[in-house]
């Protein structure tokens, strides 16, 4: 039997609930706000 390797895709959203789970308020704050930055310039570089 062979044990399924785990990606780094896999490990990252492991390693982000972590984070989150373990965050303290103002923490989730920041991540909230990097993530708002984040989707905003992305949807910039759509418009251009």
């Amino acid at each position: 039997m062979t044990l399924p390797i785990p990606t780094a895709g896999a490990a990252a959203d492991h390693y982000l609930a972590e984070r989150v789970m373990t965050a303290s308020p103002a923490e989730l704050t920041a991540m909230l706000f990097d993530a708002c930055v984040g989707a905003m310039k992305s949807a910039l570089r759509l418009q251009q």
